[in-house]
């Protein structure tokens, strides 16, 4: 083998460890089986089961990856989720001040009907 090629490492993709640590924990193979087929470490399959059962699939991205789909995806949608829940809030608190009103005019009104005969 190529010495230098030996001393390369190889990167897995996301993909690849949660297929690997999926055979492992919901399959029941043996770690060293599903290491060779995968050609990697059987520590490497260990150290991805650990973070898996820690943190969930999650934990398998890269860490740019990981910050990048964080920040991109569950932020902008959290923002948006905020952004109608203040929109509905906003509409609630119009209409609210609007029934106190018509309330307040009803009651003058009744009033207003209560003393003419």
């Amino acid at each position: 083998m190529d010495n230098q090629n030996k001393n390369r490492k190889r990167q897995s993709t996301y993909e690849q460890k949660v297929y690997a640590v999926e055979e492992v924990l919901k399959k029941g193979r043996h770690r060293k089986d599903v290491a060779s087929e995968l050609d990697i470490h059987v520590n490497s399959l260990g150290l991805w089961i650990n973070k898996y059962k820690t943190d969930g699939p999650s934990a398998l991205r890269p860490a740019a990856g990981r910050m990048a789909s964080h920040e991109d995806g569950s932020e902008a949608e959290e923002l948006k989720q905020l952004k109608e829940i203040k929109k509905k809030y906003d509409d609630l608190v119009m209409e609210n001040e609007i029934l106190k009103k018509f309330q307040a005019f009803l009651k003058e009104s009744e009033k207003g009907n209560g003393t003419k005969p």
